[in-house]
């Protein structure tokens, strides 16, 4: 009960982790009614101290409590808050250990 607790408290992600996030808007640039402008951001992010992602143009997203499910609607609320509209996708990423008597041998993120 305490590990479950924790968990919900804390959320999964830990320093070192790593995240997908894939960010596209439009930005209207002006009074015009046409789209000027298109934020594109795809980046794998690393999880920083404090449990927090750094997203390039929208700032920082607290992963404090959040579980691997609720990745995608903390990232999007948060992006939602700066660029109206906009399409978010998010992937946690899992570190594989390839060990042992092969060509490449490390830890990987997929």
């Amino acid at each position: 009960v305490a590990s479950i607790r924790r968990r919900l408290s804390d959320g999964d992600f830990r320093v070192g982790d790593r995240v997908y996030v894939e960010v596209e808007a439009s930005v209207l640039v002006g009074a015009e009614a046409a789209p000027q402008s298109t934020v594109n951001v795809r980046d794998t992010l690393t999880v920083l101290q404090g449990s927090r992602i750094n997203v390039r143009g929208i700032g920082e997203v607290s992963l404090v409590g959040v579980l691997r499910s609720e990745l995608q609607s903390r990232v999007s609320a948060a992006v939602n808050e700066v660029l109206l509209d906009a399409r978010t996708s998010t992937r946690p990423l899992v570190r594989l250990a390839v060990l042992g008597a092969v060509a490449r041998p490390g830890y990987f993120a997929i």
